[in-house]
């Protein structure tokens, strides 16, 4: 059965207030606003929905942010199903799930000027695949990595 072509990514309500209440930013509420910078519409899904074979199957394309180890590593099994069959799973800092994504993290490099702070940029050459891609406001700038 062809899976349909939408995509989601994980905002969890619970998650998002954990966060601000230890004064910390909840960084997976920019998933939407980078997929609607790179024009991929997405629909928002909660942790607890990730749990659901069923709802996961009504995405192609899933977007993890950084869910607690904790939380990410009993979704393992679920989303290694949803992969295998064919799902297309993008994590950013997701813990837990390395065996997932077949990597190890060695560390992280802690932002120098806290986690607001500019860590990095990146240039896109000209190609079709990133025409149109970069800063609405100054075309000209290099993309911010935070």
């Amino acid at each position: 059965m062809a899976r349909p072509l939408a995509a989601g990514y994980l905002s969890d309500l619970d998650l998002h207030t954990a966060a601000n209440e230890r004064g910390e930013n909840y960084w997976d509420v920019y998933l939407a606003e980078i997929a609607e910078q790179l024009g991929l519409p997405v629909q928002q899904v909660s942790l607890a929905a990730l749990a659901d074979a069923g709802t996961l199957a009504q995405y192609s394309t899933l977007l993890l942010g950084e869910a607690p180890a904790e939380l990410s590593a009993p979704l393992a099994g679920t989303l290694e199903q949803w992969v295998r069959a064919g799902g297309v799973l993008v994590g950013m800092g997701t813990p837990g799930l390395d065996d997932l994504f077949g990597i190890r993290c060695q560390g992280t490099m802690p932002q120098p000027a806290g986690p607001f702070s500019q860590a990095a940029s990146l240039a896109l050459h000209p190609h079709q695949l990133t025409a149109g891609l970069g800063s609405p406001l100054r075309s000209e700038q290099p993309l911010l990595i935070f």
